[in-house]
This record gives C-alpha cells, structure tokens and sequence, in this order.
C-alpha cells in the first residue's frame, strides 16, 4: 500500500529567498567597487590637455542585483567653430583622427582610456566580484 506524506519545504523557500536577496546585494556592492577601480584606472590613462576629459569620466551601476552592469563614460565636449565636439568620442573611438597623443602631461595616456583598464584588471575585478559575493552569502558559501 502507498504511503501519502508531505513535506513542509517553507523554511528552505524562505531561505532560498533570503539567499538570492543577499546575492543581489553582493553583486550591487562588487559592481560599485569595480565601477570606482575601473573609473580610477581609466583617469590614470586618459590624455591630458586641459584636464577636462579626466575630471568628466564617470561610472554608474545600472539595473539591479545579478542583473547589473557598469557603464562608464568619458563625455568631455569642446566648442569648436560653434559646434559641440566630443573629443572623448574623437580620441577613444575615431583614434584621435589617427593622431598621437600629447604625453607631457600624462605619461601614461592612451587613446583607449576606458577599454585599456578593463582589459588590463578584469581578473582584479573578478576577484574583487567573488570575494563580495562570498562576503554576502556568508555560510552558503562554505
């Protein structure tokens, strides 16, 4: 003869809730910091003239928990013959107009200021993303 029997699974719902609640907010805190890294490294290589394009890079974490991101922007505009133009645009995505750069004021300038860093400290930032994620999760992760 079949036995019937149930099982009373609320406890371990409830804490697979509380799991996925406490992810998120490792994510958001590992995001935030590799956003602030990625926007220090990135001053560190943007070209210099008047300071400008180093003073306007920033970062943002959009969207939320695991389903952030980072966006990093280098807007810095000129007026130039009385229209608006985006050297930060011109110097990281057009290659300065095939120009080089003017290093006496950052040695270390490249003209891809926001891709260089990332490729050069994603394992850093993957690190810096576990070790949150560990930090958040706390007993799930041992």
């Amino acid at each position: 003869m079949a036995k019937e029997f149930e099982l009373d699974i609320s406890a371990f719902e409830t804490a697979l809730k509380q799991l996925s609640k406490q992810m998120g907010e490792g994510a958001q805190n590992g995001l935030s910091r590799v956003k602030d890294d990625w926007v220090e490294e990135a001053k560190h290589v943007a070209p210099e003239d008047t300071g400008n394009l180093h003073d306007l890079i920033t970062g943002e974490v959009r969207g939320q928990g695991t389903n952030g991101f980072i966006e990093i922007h280098g807007d810095a505009h000129s007026m130039k013959g009385g229209d608006h133009f985006d050297y930060a645009y011109y110097i990281h995505e057009e290659n300065a107009g095939g120009k080089s750069l003017k290093l006496d004021k950052n040695p270390n300038a490249v003209k891809k200021f926001l891709d260089e860093p990332a490729e050069d400290n994603m394992d850093k930032w993957q690190g810096i993303m576990e070790d949150e994620l560990k930090k958040a999760v706390g007993e799930w992760s041992e």
